[in-house]
């Protein structure tokens, strides 16, 4: 079977964002002065960092397919 990673989603405070295809994940960061988390999939050869702060949880399970992109987000909708 081959990796193909896990399937990161990142709910944060305005928006959640779906990671494919992630290989490594760093926690603590030196990205910022801000303690950080590190997302990167050595399959599509990129990533994305959060602040700590500004994460509400996250959860991940196994990946079945390489994914096209590496990320997209879901905005959360404002009511007025």
């Amino acid at each position: 079977m081959e990796n193909l990673g896990s399937k990161f989603t990142v709910r944060l405070k305005n928006r959640t964002e779906v990671l494919r295809n992630v290989t490594e994940v760093h926690f603590n960061y030196p990205h910022s002065v801000e303690k950080s988390i590190a997302f990167e999939s050595d399959i599509h050869q990129t990533g994305m960092t959060f602040t700590v702060k500004d994460v509400e949880e996250f959860f991940s399970e196994l990946e079945t397919i390489k994914a096209p992109n590496f990320w997209f987000s879901k905005f959360k909708r404002l009511n007025k």
